[in-house]
């Protein structure tokens, strides 16, 4: 959100600085009818025909007027693109508006409009008046013509009512030259005033905007704001579509109890974070999970499987760092390897790869000879052995049950470090687990993976005692070495893991 508003700020920055700066100046003009106008003395301030000389100030023949009046070879068609005309409301005004790209112009082009605007009035109301006048000239000498017809014929008629008609006849066309005679004298005598400018164009212009600072910082700010707006929409959709798991407040509202929530760890490290940072968010988080999953009423000796909620996701590192947890409180534990791939366990723990959980499915060895003591004395594991795929094939088997319920005898608690509870493997071992943790990944498993896994926990009647909500890294610290010894035996070491994705606030409630 914030580079998109970077990027608008500077957008707009850029297209501030490439418009040109321009200005604009206004002419106030009061309208007078005039013989000839589009309204008369009797519809005065009628705003139909106030907004007729508002479109005349922008025809071309105005224009063209305003050209000769600025002179400099003016060219009116340029000039009819910067000119405007408004009628404020209720009043016999006109504003004549003039844009350009010097302050001068500006004031001169709206002063020329304003006054060929009231030049072009005049002459049309004087060519008005010039052609009443021809035809009162016309209609007086057919009306004199008649009048002399009428009274030739009135001196040689005898008949007395033929007489008085004609009298009569007389008087009427008298009456009529009268009336031109009259309205003769009216055009005459009138002066013509088509109206006049109120408020001159008289003042240079500072600016076309009324904006208190410079165009391209407007146009940034505005571009920022715009991009800040967009960028948050964009945010907005991101929330909606985004399926990821971020919180746990969805989890528990969703009716999943958080165990714990992992933070990343605070620096690089193979040793297992309970050691390294006992105090720190990470190893606080990892005695509350110890406490959940001991006091989980699964029997007092108990299998509980951590399973991740993802595919392809290892829960060997949070299996070993609980198990040690565990331990540190006098608990007797073991660990047991179940992932079908090699991971950092045996590395972890400083014990070998073999004797381990392949060698007691594949070959028929004791479970109990298999398992492996550590460094610590509550804790012992059995490792994944060297041919953990073929192994995995047979979680299924007899041989892998009578394992799990012969270690439960040997130790207070089993922890089986599973692979996704979507897999096959993973949900074999859940088969054979008294309860499982549900590992999920934060801004990374998908509410639709933990939805999955619970449905099928809730198929194969397994408790789900919680989930514990993890932070994926990418953290990579060693690799398998295979080195030359009597028996073959294989170095311990680990693979790298996924990135951390970003954080968020989206809570999205799972389908119970």
């Amino acid at each position: 959100m914030v580079l998109l508003g970077l990027l608008g700020a500077t957008a707009g920055v850029l297209l501030g600085l490439s418009r040109p700066v321009s200005y604009t100046s206004s002419a106030t003009v009061l309208v007078n009818p005039v013989p000839g106008a589009p309204f008369s003395p009797e519809t005065r301030g009628d705003q139909a025909h106030l907004e007729t000389e508002q479109q005349l100030v922008t025809t071309p023949v105005i224009a063209e007027l305003a050209a000769d009046r600025l002179g400099d070879d003016a060219d009116p068609d340029r000039l009819s693109q910067g000119v405007s005309a408004v009628v404020p409301s209720s009043t016999q005004l006109l504003e004549i508006s003039f844009e350009a790209d010097s302050a001068d112009l500006a004031q001169r082009g709206a002063q020329a409009y304003a006054e060929a605007f009231l030049d072009f009035r005049a002459e049309q109301a004087e060519d008005a008046a010039q052609r009443e006048l021809v035809g009162i000239n016309n209609q007086r000498s057919t009306i004199t013509g008649r009048l002399s017809d009428v009274t030739a014929r009135l001196a040689e008629e005898t008949d007395v009512d033929r007489r008085a008609f004609l009298n009569q006849r007389i008087d009427l066309l008298l009456e009529q030259l009268a009336a031109l005679d009259s309205r003769r004298v009216q055009l005459a005598s009138t002066d013509v005033d088509p109206g006049r400018i109120i408020d001159d164009a008289d003042e240079l212009p500072t600016s076309a905007t009324l904006l208190p600072v410079p165009l391209p910082v407007a146009f940034g700010l505005g571009g920022a704001v715009l991009g800040l707006l967009v960028g948050l929409l964009v945010a907005l959709l991101r929330q909606r579509a985004d399926d990821r798991v971020h919180d746990g407040g969805a989890l528990s509202a969703a009716g999943i109890r958080v165990l714990a929530e992992l933070p990343a760890p605070g620096r690089r490290s193979a040793e297992p974070v309970v050691l390294t940072e006992p105090d720190s968010p990470a190893g606080e988080a990892y005695r509350r999970l110890r406490s959940a999953v001991v006091t989980a009423e699964v029997g007092q000796s108990s299998t509980v499987v951590l399973a991740g909620a993802s595919a392809d996701r290892s829960v060997a590192t949070t299996a070993t760092n609980l198990a040690i947890a565990i331990a540190r409180v006098g608990d007797t534990v073991t660990l047991v390897d179940g992932e079908p791939k090699r991971n950092d366990l045996v590395s972890m723990l400083h014990v070998q790869d073999y004797p381990g959980l392949s060698d007691v499915l594949l070959h028929g060895r004791d479970v109990s000879s298999a398992v492996q003591p550590t460094r610590f004395r509550s804790l012992s594991v059995l490792p994944g052995g060297l041919d953990r795929a073929a192994a995995a094939e047979r979680f299924l088997s007899d041989d892998m049950r009578r394992a799990l319920e012969t270690l439960p005898r040997q130790s207070q608690h089993v922890l089986v470090a599973a692979s996704s509870i979507a897999s096959a493997d993973g949900e074999a071992l859940a088969r054979l687990a008294d309860g499982v943790v549900l590992i999920v990944d934060r801004g990374y498993t998908t509410y639709a993976e933990v939805t999955t896994a619970v449905e099928e926990l809730d198929r194969l009647g397994v408790p789900l005692i919680g989930a514990v909500l993890a932070m994926r890294s990418q953290r990579k610290i060693g690799h398998w070495q295979r080195t030359k010894r009597r028996g073959a035996e294989a170095s311990s070491g680990s693979l790298s893991r996924p990135t951390t994705d970003q954080q968020d606030d989206v809570r999205v409630i799972l389908p119970r």
